[in-house]
């Protein structure tokens, strides 16, 4: 818990695997972000995901293939394809 004011915000953590970056922790560090928040989408706050998820589709570095890459290994390939199909196609 983290004090603001005289409220108290939970912060929730999620961890990634180290096998699931075997190419390079600094460029699939993103796209493991992503994946991990389609996996744990029930558990996180919609606002919170659909930033995520714009801010990822807005940013110009993007790499789709090493998204999907990801996503097979995290098993969240469907989700994503499907949320991403949609925002491509629009």
């Amino acid at each position: 818990m983290v004090g603001r004011g005289n409220k108290d915000i939970e912060i929730q953590s999620f961890r990634i695997p180290p096998s699931v970056f075997c190419v390079s922790k600094v460029i699939f560090k993103l796209n493991g972000y992503i994946c991990d928040c389609f996996k744990r989408r029930a558990q996180m706050d919609s606002e919170i995901f659909a930033k995520a998820v714009s801010s990822y589709m807005a940013y110009d570095k993007k790499n789709l293939d090493n998204l999907s890459q990801y996503a097979k290994k995290l098993r969240v390939y469907a989700k994503i394809t499907d949320l991403m199909e949609l925002l491509l196609n629009g």
